[in-house]
């Protein structure tokens, strides 16, 4: 994915979203303009200004915006005009030239260049939506649930479990009540894979929280393994979810152990990994180093990443409270960088942090263990037979 931008964007990009009520729709602008736009799915976006003018107009251009792109493109539009002055503006965009994908907000504008002055018609905006299923909405004030099929349960299980996933997680992070949060639960893994695919995006690992952090998605394949399956997916995207509003642009700065670590903590229900054991014992787990800026996406490794980064966010959070968290994320949300944030939260390096925790789960053969647990008690025998022992000999 490209890289983000400046802060100021993804904060215009939210408030588009909260006050667009319909994803497409014509809009009558303040100056008598009608601006409006349709698409299809994967395969092109059409935009279209309505208008009247008896003055001479040399072109018109349509600047469009994504979360996605480094900048806003401009496209000059086809214009014709009618005996009566009507202006007629078109222009037709491939989601693949946005770079859109699934639930992204576009926003977009018109310039008009008359002969000695331009005229920019106000922004508007609409909702990329994946169309091709048809979604039922459960609205409870601030969530959204969104399904597919016949099944009502799915809206309330995925309701209850991201209530209860904001409960835990607000004794973490700081979360807006308030915000409007859209969960899209989607009927398989492969509908989901194939709404990014569809729009170009034909490498992607299956962690769609790092794509479109925006919103949350997820499946639930059918009714007997729905709430199962959410407990484990909702925490982890809402996780994420909340991380990207509080970091925004730079939402990629926070390290992948913290964001992992913590998203896989909130689940309730996590698999225990033993290999994180055998690593620590063969002193052959990952330096936290290598988990800012990268994770092993195959292979056993993803499983001794995920493992190290959730307990490595328990250990700093016991060692140095949960708030802890929140003020790594505000670092990492000013610009500061792997290392630094560590060093502004804890004082302490985290090659430092990566060996005092080592040292907590560190293990040792069952007798050695035995001996550490009971070593008072060891010491206390071994002093009552050296008194016994003296006395004795005194005797």
């Amino acid at each position: 994915m490209s890289e983000r931008k400046s802060f100021w964007r993804p904060i215009i990009l939210f408030a588009f979203v909260v006050l667009c009520v319909f994803p497409v729709k014509a809009q009558e602008t303040a100056t008598g303009w009608v601006s409006s736009a349709s698409y299809t799915f994967r395969d092109s976006v059409e935009f279209e200004l309505v208008g009247e003018t008896a003055v001479n107009i040399e072109q018109i251009s349509l600047i469009i915006d994504s979360p996605s792109l480094n900048n806003p493109i401009s496209v000059l539009a086809e214009l014709r005009k009618n005996e009566d002055n009507l202006v007629f503006a078109s222009g037709a965009v491939s989601p693949l030239a946005l770079e859109l994908l699934p639930f992204t907000t576009v926003i977009y504008w018109w310039e008009i260049e008359f002969e000695d002055e331009i005229v920019v018609i106000p922004a508007q905006s609409f909702v990329y939506e994946d169309d091709r299923l048809v979604w039922q909405t459960l609205d409870a004030e601030p969530w959204h649930i969104h399904w597919t099929g016949n099944e009502a349960d799915f809206g309330r299980i995925g309701l209850q479990i991201a209530q209860e996933s904001q409960g835990r997680l607000g004794a973490i992070l700081t979360t807006d009540e308030m915000l409007p949060i859209n969960i899209y639960i989607y009927p398989s893994f492969a509908d989901l894979r194939a709404a990014f695919r569809l729009n170009g995006l034909r490498e992607w690992a299956g962690d769609v929280t790092d794509e479109v952090p925006e919103v949350v998605m997820v499946t639930a394949v059918n009714p007997r393994t729905a709430a199962s399956d959410l407990q484990q997916s909702i925490p982890y995207a809402l996780t994420k979810f909340w991380l990207y509003q509080q970091a925004g642009a730079n939402f990629e700065a926070i390290p992948f152990w913290l964001r992992e670590g913590l998203a896989e903590g909130m689940v309730p229900v996590a698999v225990e990994d033993v290999g994180l054991e055998t690593a620590v014992n063969n002193q052959s787990t990952i330096p936290f180093s290598q988990l800012c800026d990268t994770f092993p996406t195959t292979g056993s490794d993803v499983n001794l990443a995920t493992a190290q980064s959730v307990d490595f966010v328990q250990f700093l959070q016991t060692q140095f409270g949960d708030r802890s968290i929140q003020l790594l994320v505000d670092a990492y949300a000013d610009g500061a960088t792997c290392d630094e944030g560590v060093e502004l939260v804890v004082d302490k390096s985290l090659d430092t942090l990566n060996q005092d925790w080592l040292k907590t789960v560190r293990s040792y053969p069952l007798v050695v263990q035995f001996v550490i647990d009971n070593s008072m008690w060891f010491l206390l025998i071994l002093f009552m037979g050296f008194i016994t022992g003296f006395l004795v000999w005194k005797l």
